[in-house]
């Protein structure tokens, strides 16, 4: 009876070895995949930037306050 319920433990000690390293491998890759993401979207919003600044960099004074104004709060 002892050995059948070292067998049973045994079984159980491996499934749950299993269900860990998978739960674990799983979250990992979430966390790459995250990274991944925030890493695209910090470039999409560096190149949105750098084209604002040459298209602002190439305004004359007037032009500038108008295409600038739209992102003030007062709207001056």
């Amino acid at each position: 009876m002892l050995s059948r319920i070292k067998g049973w433990l045994i079984a159980a000690g491996a499934a749950l070895a299993i269900v860990a390293s998978a739960f674990l491998y799983g979250r990992s890759s979430g966390q790459s995949a995250t990274a991944i993401r925030r890493a695209e979207d910090r470039i999409k919003a560096s190149n949105e930037a750098r084209k604002i600044e040459d298209e602002t960099s190439k305004l004359g004074g007037g032009d500038l306050d108008d295409a600038l104004g739209r992102w003030m709060r007062d709207k001056r």
